[in-house]
């Protein structure tokens, strides 16, 4: 379940959810802020995690990230494609104050997955951006911290 979405100036605010929510795991973008990406890790270690969109080379079965420390990677169309088929199946629980951003919808429909053919002929599938999207990659980072703790046990709870 999606408990919470909000938007933040900085890490600080951020920081006050962690203890508000008890989250016990979060992915947020390692770009560009990266420094103050790196802070915020740092002060949860094992519980936050940066995320690169680095196109994960070989994919074996389940494992479409790789965690390295603090550093996750994943390919970027493969993630969209595991967290939009979480929204389509209807797998999460959207939160109470829903309506308070309705920006969250239009977000998630600004990202398109398109299917090109390459001058070799291999098909590529990727998602453009038609619009602002930001509400869209907190969500699939979202999905990847969900993940990342299915591992271990049940998730708990997942910010936006």
């Amino acid at each position: 379940s999606v408990l919470y979405i909000g938007e933040h100036k900085d890490f600080d605010e951020v920081e006050d959810l962690m203890a508000q929510y008890n989250v016990k795991k979060c992915v947020v973008d390692a770009l560009p802020e990266t420094r103050a990406v790196q802070k915020f890790c740092n002060k949860f270690i094992g519980r936050a995690h940066f995320c690169y969109y680095s196109g994960l080379k070989e994919v074996k079965k389940n494992e479409w990230f790789k965690i390295d420390g603090q550093k996750v990677n994943t390919d970027r169309t493969l993630s969209l494609d595991i967290s939009t088929n979480e929204i389509k199946q209807q797998e999460i629980e959207l939160p109470e104050n829903i309506g308070d951003f309705t920006d969250f919808k239009q977000h998630c429909k600004n990202l398109i997955r398109t299917v090109s053919e390459t001058k070799a002929g291999n098909k590529i599938a990727e998602y453009v951006k038609v619009g602002e999207d930001h509400y869209r990659h907190s969500f699939n980072y979202a999905t990847i911290a969900k993940h990342i703790f299915d591992k271990r046990v049940d998730p708990d709870v997942f910010i936006i």
